[in-house]
């Protein structure tokens, strides 16, 4: 695995400084030796907004985000937080989820400007449909989240 560098996370942290929300932290119950972050205080809920922003700006500060915008498999926040980071810099995403994803996650999408395709089976299974409906749509970014 590799392993991101100082300046890497200097050059994300300026990325999306004023993007998204600063971290708010407060004492653990053990007396101030833990602190936890609230990340669902972040515009989408979970920290992933924060990656999701710097993946985005990183690509397109590459020039390597299409102007078809970005596609993801996703059953959890990585989908809404890309939704929401691609209609906050003028790109549209496409989000395929599993088939049992609850319609609050559908409408919050739905309000990102997001479209939307559901499927049963796997997270790779979705990613065959991703990649499938890039190549009669155009050229997209496929975003893939995982750890370095």
């Amino acid at each position: 695995m590799n392993q991101l560098t100082h300046d890497e996370v200097r050059a994300a942290g300026q990325r999306i400084a004023g993007r998204v929300q600063p971290v708010t932290v407060a004492p653990g119950d053990d007396g101030g030796r833990n602190w936890l972050a609230l990340e669902f205080l972040q515009h989408t809920g979970s920290f992933k907004a924060c990656g999701v922003q710097d993946f985005l700006l990183a690509h397109t500060e590459a020039g390597a985000l299409p102007q078809a915008g970005v596609t993801i498999a996703s059953g959890d926040d990585a989908g809404l937080a890309c939704a929401w980071a691609a209609r906050e810099l003028g790109f549209r995403a496409r989000v395929f989820l599993p088939e049992t994803a609850s319609p609050v996650k559908l409408a919050r999408l739905r309000s990102y400007g997001a479209r939307y395709g559901r499927s049963a089976g796997s997270t790779r299974t979705r990613w065959r449909r991703a990649r499938s409906s890039r190549r009669t749509a155009g050229r997209w970014l496929r975003m893939r989240m995982t750890t370095r």
